[in-house]
């Protein structure tokens, strides 16, 4: 606060473009700078340390939104933390455990647990959990009831249709990538639900692996829609290092598995989704005769044979 108050009486005389910045202007006024902050009279220090306060207090909070800065900020303070602890465990004998997860579903972040040895005893003893379950558990409550003041959805549940949402934009993102990465298509392709396994499996040699449940199906499926089952889904779609997620498969492995698909569909499975069939469109539409001639059998009105349209003569 100071140095910026000698900089800019500094740069009053200045022309445009010969003005001192702060590295330079420390760099070649940093002694008299130094000796004129010790010089201050307690009252001028006061008076410094009070406007200060202020500019700090003032100054506008900048919060990260990024969810890949989110997560290195969160990495960088829990390494520091938990060396902290196991410093403070060796020298005082303290124990103790702490849990920290994500809090927004665009979070990548994992649980971060901690434990002491006896810490980590006493909740698999006494309470008879795993930390990382109970850390798991707290995840899954904080995500399905997500509050949070910065947003201002204070009280508000996370809906069911946001769930979902968060699932099919996380799987396309999937297969965007891995279809790219792999150059296996120029175009962007849409996930197919519906018809999984051909369309996208045999087609373009890509599987999910890992799925949380029995078959692949679209999140909106009522099979999903608990939210229990969502969040399950959703926790192992995202995060730092996801369990679900994109694989390309081998010549071997894509041989196998259509050899395998074509097995199930054969015992009646519903592998494969059968396709709509065309309907023929009438070649003569209702009121509309192509034919210059047109013979009726129909003796609805006691008349019978041909009728004869008029037609230019030739």
């Amino acid at each position: 606060m100071f140095a910026m108050k000698m900089l800019s009486e500094a740069n009053q005389d200045c022309e445009a473009g010969d003005r001192y910045s702060l590295t330079r202007f420390l760099r070649e006024r940093g002694e008299p700078v130094t000796r004129a902050y010790r010089e201050l009279t307690a009252t001028e220090m006061a008076v410094l340390r009070t406007t200060l306060a202020h500019v700090r207090k003032d100054r506008i909070r900048v919060i990260r939104t990024s969810p890949k800065a989110i997560l290195k900020d969160i990495n960088s303070t829990f390494d520091a933390m938990e060396g902290e602890w196991i410093a403070a465990h060796k020298h005082t004998g303290i124990e103790g455990f702490y849990f920290a997860v994500c809090g927004d579903l665009e979070h990548y972040n994992v649980p971060k647990v901690f434990c002491t040895e006896r810490a980590e005893k006493f909740l698999k003893d006494i309470l008879e959990i795993d930390p990382k379950r109970l850390a798991l558990k707290l995840e899954s409550w904080v995500v399905g009831n997500l509050v949070t003041e910065t947003t201002g959805r204070m009280g508000r549940k996370v809906s069911t249709k946001e769930l979902i949402s968060k699932c099919r934009k996380l799987i396309q993102e999937g297969l965007d990538s891995i279809l790219a990465k792999s150059k296996l298509s120029s175009r962007r392709v849409t996930m197919n639900y519906d018809n999984y396994e051909r369309q996208i499996v045999e087609r373009f040699g890509v599987a999910l692996v890992q799925w949380p449940f029995d078959v692949v199906r679209n999140p909106g499926h009522s099979d999903l829609r608990p939210r229990p089952n969502l969040i399950k889904l959703l926790d192992s779609l995202g995060g730092e290092d996801p369990t679900c997620y994109w694989v390309q498969l081998t010549e071997a492995q894509l041989s196998a598995r259509i050899a395998e698909n074509r097995k199930r569909a054969d015992q009646g499975e519903a592998v494969y989704k059968a396709r709509k069939r065309q309907r023929k469109k009438d070649k003569v539409s209702a009121g509309i005769r192509s034919a210059e001639t047109v013979h009726s059998d129909s003796d609805e009105d006691g008349e019978a044979g041909t009728n004869t349209l008029n037609t230019p003569d030739e």
